[in-house]
C-alpha cells in the first residue's frame, strides 16, 4: 500500500514557494477535496454504471453536481492558468462552444432533453478542470496514480460481483424511482474498458504488491465478457498499444499464457453459461471465437450480425444527410431524438435517443464542422501525448514513458468502445473519458515543468522498469 500523500505537503513550483495565507490554504484544500470527490465518483461510475449516475436530486445527478463542484474549484484555486494557453483547450473549448450553438437554440422546444444530449460536449469541462488543477499543484499527479492504484485492487475484486449482480439479480433489484433504472446496471463494454486500462496500468506504469491478484482476476473479467464485440475490441487495441510502448513486461508476457490456459481449460470441459437470465448469447470459448469473428469483415454468424447491419444501416442514413444532405453545416441538434428522427428506435419506451457511436452522433448533432473539431482535438492530443513519450524515451524517463504508454492506451480503449456503442453521450463514460483527457494534458504539463516529480517519486505505486 502506498502512504497517503496529504494535501498540506503538495508544493507549488519552486518560483511560487507555498504560502501559509488561510486564504490559499482554503483555496488549495478545496481542490484537493474536489479531487478526492471524483476519484470516488468514478469509481461508483465504473462498479454500479448506469444505477450509479442516477443518484442526485432530479433533474440535478451526481453528474452535474460533481461538475459544480469541480468549477467551484476551478474558480478559487490558484495557478490554474498554466494550462490554458495550451492549444488543447482551446480546442476543448471550440468544441463546447459549437456544441452550444447546436444546442441553446432548442432548449425551447425539446427542454431538458437538449441539455441532456448537451453534456455529450458538457462533460468535456471535466478536462479542463483535471488539466488545469494538476498542472497547479504537480504533485497531485502522484495523489491521483496512488488512487488509482487502489481502484486498480477494488475494480479487480469487486468488478466481477458487481457484474453478476447486476445481471442475475434484475429482477429483484431495487431501482430508482425518479427513473425506474437499476441501483446496479452495468454493460459489459464499460466494464470491459476499465479492464484494459488496468491492464495498460500493470503494462506500462506500475505492478500490485502480489502479482497473482491480477494474473487470476483480470482474465475472469474479460471472460464475462465475450458476447461484446466492443469489449473485445477496445481490450484488444488498448492491449496493442500497450504492449507496443512497454513491450516485454513481465506481467505482458504471464497474462497471455494465463489466458491461453484458460481457454484450453473452458473447450476440454465444453464449459459454457448464460451471459444473464434475459440473454441469450452464453459465456463459452465458442462464442468468444465467434465475438471475434464478428469484428472481421465477412463474418458469417449472423446472429451478431443484424445488429452490426442495423447500426451501419443507421450510419449510412446520418452520412447521407449531414456530408451528403441539407444538415452539413449544422446537424440536427442537441435535442431531437434521433433514433425517432431517423427512424431506427427498437424501444417501446423510446429510450434510445443517439446511434451506437459517439463520432457519427456529434456528427448528426452538430454537423461537419463538430464532427471537424472533435477529431481535429482528439489527433492534436494523442500526437500531443506521442510526442511526449518519444521526449520522454529520449530523456531517459522510464517512469513518464510508462505513465505516458498507460494514458494512451486507456484513451483507445474508451474511443474503441464509444465507437460502437453509446457511452460518451452519458456520464459512465463520458466524465471518466473527459477526466483521462484532461489527466493527460496535465500529465504533458507537469512531464515539460516539473519532471523531476515522477522520477523522484518513491510512491504511488509508479515502477521505473
Amino acid at each position: 500500500m502506498s502512504r497517503t500523500i496529504h494535501p498540506e505537503l503538495l508544493t507549488q513550483a519552486p518560483d511560487r514557494p507555498l504560502t501559509d495565507e488561510k486564504n490559499s490554504v482554503v483555496r488549495k484544500s478545496w481542490a484537493d477535496k474536489f479531487l478526492l470527490w471524483l476519484s470516488i465518483v468514478l469509481l461508483g461510475y465504473a462498479l454500479a454504471g448506469r444505477g450509479f449516475a442516477y443518484i442526485g436530486f432530479p433533474p440535478l445527478f451526481i453528474g452535474e453536481i460533481t461538475l459544480m463542484f469541480g468549477l467551484s474549484a476551478l474558480v478559487v484555486s490558484a495557478n490554474v492558468g498554466r494550462v490554458m494557453g495550451s492549444g488543447l483547450i482551446w480546442l476543448i473549448v471550440a468544441f463546447m462552444g459549437w456544441g452550444a450553438m447546436r444546442t441553446i437554440p432548442f432548449v425551447h422546444e425539446y427542454g431538458i432533453d437538449a441539455l441532456r444530449d448537451g453534456m455529450t460536449w458538457g462533460y468535456a469541462s471535466y478536462a479542463i478542470i483535471v488539466a488545469a488543477l494538476i498542472a497547479a499543484y504537480p504533485e497531485r499527479l502522484l495523489v491521483m496514480m496512488a488512487r488509482y492504484r487502489k481502484f486498480v485492487w477494488i475494480v479487480l475484486v469487486l468488478g466481477p460481483i458487481f457484474w453478476l449482480i447486476a445481471r442475475f439479480a434484475k429482477p429483484v433489484m431495487p431501482v430508482w424511482p425518479w427513473a425506474h433504472v437499476e441501483l446496479i446496471e452495468v454493460k459489459g463494454g464499460d466494464y470491459a474498458v476499465h479492464l484494459s486500462g488496468i491492464y495498460a496500468y500493470l503494462v506500462s506504469v506500475g505492478r500490485l504488491s502480489n502479482p497473482w491478484v491480477p494474473l487470476i482476476l483480470l482474465p475472469i473479467g474479460l471472460a464475462m465478457n465475450v458476447t461484446g464485440r466492443a469489449a473485445m475490441l477496445s481490450f484488444i487495441l488498448c492491449a496493442a498499444v500497450a504492449t507496443a510502448l512497454r513491450p516485454l513486461t513481465r506481467f505482458m508476457v504471464k497474462l497471455p499464457i494465463v489466458i491461453l490456459l484458460l481457454i484450453a481449460f473452458g473447450w476440454g470441459l465444453d464449459a459454457h453459461m448464460r451471459a444473464g437470465p434475459e440473454v441469450t448469447r452464453e459465456i463459452s470459448v465458442d462464442q468468444l471465437f465467434k465475438t471475434l469473428d464478428s469484428i472481421l469483415p465477412g463474418s458469417r454468424h449472423h446472429d451478431l450480425d443484424s445488429t452490426k447491419e442495423w447500426r451501419l444501416d443507421w450510419w449510412d442514413k446520418i452520412v447521407k444527410y449531414t456530408i451528403h444532405g441539407p444538415y452539413f453545416w449544422t446537424g440536427k441538434g442537441f435535442g431531437v431524438n434521433l433514433a425517432n428522427d431517423d427512424g431506427f428506435q427498437v424501444f417501446a419506451d423510446e429510450s434510445l435517443r443517439s446511434p451506437h457511436s459517439a463520432h457519427l452522433s456529434i456528427l448528426a448533432r452538430a454537423g461537419v464542422p463538430g464532427l471537424s473539431i472533435w477529431f481535429a482535438l482528439h489527433a492534436a492530443w494523442a500526437l500531443t501525448l506521442f510526442n511526449a513519450y518519444f521526449s520522454a524515451r529520449k530523456l531517459g524517463h522510464k517512469r513518464w514513458c510508462g505513465l505516458f504508454a498507460f494514458i494512451l492506451a486507456y484513451w483507445v480503449a474508451f474511443i474503441a468502445n464509444a465507437s460502437f456503442d453509446v457511452y460518451l453521450e452519458g456520464p459512465m463514460g463520458a466524465i471518466w473519458f473527459w477526466s483521462l483527457v484532461g489527466f493527460g494534458i496535465g500529465a504533458v504539463w507537469v512531464h515539460k515543468n516539473r519532471p523531476w516529480i515522477l522520477e523522484s517519486a518513491n510512491d504511488a505505486g509508479i515502477d521505473r522498469a
